[in-house]
């Protein structure tokens, strides 16, 4: 916690000063394997998720050459799952009943989800110090990181929907004002959903360190290192329910119960949601509003304008560069106050890159002529998944990337008629230039000893982006 002008960066809470290993300074061979099995404690939520994982750990550090030569090496290798039952509402407008305002479900888009972290890395050291002044490392690091999720759920309109309340079923709790329990007198149709993400990211870091001890008094270091990191995020929404559009397709007779807690509500239904012959592909209310897709299948005025998104897909990149370059020297005194003088010049250079981008999916054989949704192929249906903690029991579960990746689905770029992936998309460059200057204090104040440090920093940094703003 305490400052010092020789640190290239500094937080409010202090610095942690993490190194590589040395093979050098070990002094003896060493190999050690690590390894651990885990568990969630649900059963597998989705048919095609995890609920059982894993981790390994190999390293290995060792000498040569009479101990002048150093290598240490280490693998790691993890498969995490990770599990969860969401409730998720879409808000809670006002509902009249027998002339009082009350709070009503709006609607919900409850999930269950089940998520598996992915993640292989790898590091090198290599040190040579061929004589007692000279201490060379190079180190490297490379990092595979994938995250998977599989969320399954059914997005209820309620009040917000297209059915009208049952006044005769409504449940007051007065003390709250909300309607804790409701049923809608005509049919309602839902979003069944089938989605998938995967975030992907790799990073490689190199380094290079040298010091160099001129003589009793006199060191220098010199320290170079590169890195990049890319992440790309592929999320898919895949819709499918029993018509396209608002009024295709059988409706269903909805209600929903707030029993307490914090699980949220339990629905009743009729329709069964894991019949692959009710529940088809396609779009079944008229959220996606585009332009490009109406002129595209020449929607506009007719019966099915705005109904032609069956599905999205949110597509963005991440890339970040960072080079850095230091040269430092230091002088031991030999005095009662100042045990060394430190001093040296540090750049960095940073680069920060995001692509924004959107896709429409519309089901490949879909036009005019031919509206209608698409029953699930045999080769993508995975069985069901439960959704029980909510009342609606079980719907059908398929493999949305594999349909995605086997040209299932025509892609439309959300940036042509959607200004927003502009003004999310940018450069940002930062050169950073510091100079330093640093006095090691090591005395004794009476019979109390004294360290600390004494130093100056001047920093230098140059900014610069490239974006848009709508």
């Amino acid at each position: 916690k305490t400052p010092n002008a020789s640190i290239e960066a500094e937080g409010i809470a202090g610095v942690i000063d993490m190194q590589t290993v040395k093979p050098l300074s070990k002094g003896e061979r060493v190999v050690m394997f690590n390894g651990q099995l885990e568990k969630t404690s649900f059963d597998k939520l989705n048919p095609d998720g995890d609920n059982q994982g894993f981790r390994g750990t190999f390293s290995y550090i060792d000498q040569f050459a009479d101990d002048t030569i150093g290598v240490a090496f280490a693998y790691n290798k993890m498969s995490s799952p990770n599990q969860e039952k969401r409730w998720n509402s879409w808000g809670y407008p006002e509902f009249t009943n027998n002339g009082k305002d009350y709070s009503i479900l709006g609607g919900a888009k409850p999930y269950v989800r089940s998520s598996t972290l992915d993640r292989d890395s790898a590091m090198l050291v290599i040190e040579a110090s061929p004589n007692d002044r000279l201490n060379m490392t190079f180190d490297a690091l490379y990092v595979d990181f994938s995250d998977e999720r599989i969320l399954r759920g059914i997005e209820i309109p309620f009040a917000w929907g297209q059915g009208s309340i049952d006044p005769n079923s409504v449940i007051v709790d007065e003390d709250s004002g909300f309607i804790t329990s409701a049923k809608l007198q005509q049919g309602q149709r839902v979003v069944v959903r089938n989605d998938y993400e995967e975030r992907n990211a790799e990073l490689k870091q190199f380094g290079f360190n040298t010091k160099y001890d001129i003589n009793d008094a006199w060191s220098v270091e010199f320290d170079a290192s590169v890195s990049e990191v890319e992440r790309q995020l592929w999320s898919i929404e895949s819709y499918s329910g029993t018509g396209r559009g608002d009024s295709n397709g059988v409706a269903d007779n909805l209600g929903y119960t707030f029993n307490g807690g914090n699980t949220g509500a339990q629905f009743t239904h009729e329709l069964d949601y894991s019949d692959y012959n009710l529940i088809q592909l396609g779009g079944p209310l008229s959220w996606g509003a585009s332009s490009a897709l109406n002129d595209k299948y020449g929607l506009n005025d007719t019966p099915y304008q705005n109904t032609a998104q069956d599905g999205f897909i949110n597509a963005p990149e991440i890339n970040d560069e960072l080079q850095t370059l230091k040269l430092a020297a230091s002088k031991v005194l030999e005095n009662d106050y100042i045990s060394a003088i430190k001093f040296g010049i540090s750049y960095r250079d940073r680069e920060k890159t995001k692509k924004s981008e959107g896709y429409f999916m519309t089901l490949k054989d879909f036009s005019l002529d031919n509206p209608g949704m698409v029953s699930v192929p045999e080769k993508y249906r995975l069985g069901t998944a439960s959704l029980d903690f909510i009342g609606m029991g079980n719907m059908i579960a398929y493999d949305t990337n594999g349909l995605v990746n086997d040209g299932y689905y025509n892609l439309l770029q959300e940036s042509l008629t959607d200004q927003k992936h502009k003004t999310q998309s940018w450069t940002v460059q930062e050169q950073v230039t510091a100079l330093f200057l640093q006095a090691d204090i090591n005395t004794e104040l009476g019979s109390i000893p004294v360290s600390g440090n004494v130093g100056v920093r001047y920093v230098k940094t140059e900014q610069s982006s490239q974006g848009s703003a709508a």
